[in-house]
């Protein structure tokens, strides 16, 4: 009886070590995966790089464009339309400002 439960208990051993080796196997594996993933990722967005394009509005199209929500901002959060639009119109130079126009960001936020 001994020996049969030094057998199983050596035979747990191995197949919990196996176990171990197979979960580093499979976490370098998983590693080497992601690094040739990012690193094509970035040799594709290296190559594939895209300018911004400018786009100039008249300050009548911003306004136009920028009224409606300044209008529901004061329905939803009682901002005066006049403040937000102020604002926008300060912070982002009319819409030509490097935030406003690549990343559409009026405020500088």
């Amino acid at each position: 009886m001994a020996k049969r439960k030094k057998r199983k208990n050596k035979f747990v051993f191995h197949l919990v070590e196996w176990f171990k080796s197979l979960s580093k196997l499979t976490g370098l594996l998983i590693v080497a995966v992601a690094s040739v993933l990012l690193a094509g990722t970035i040799t594709w967005l290296s190559e594939h790089k895209s300018e911004p394009q400018e786009i100039h509005v008249t300050q009548d199209e911003f306004l136009k464009v920028l009224i409606p929500a300044a209008q529901q901002a004061y329905k939803d959060y009682g901002v005066l339309p006049s403040v937000s639009l102020a604002q926008a119109i300060l912070e982002s130079n009319w819409g030509e400002s490097l935030l406003a126009s690549k990343y559409y960001n009026l405020y500088g936020v």
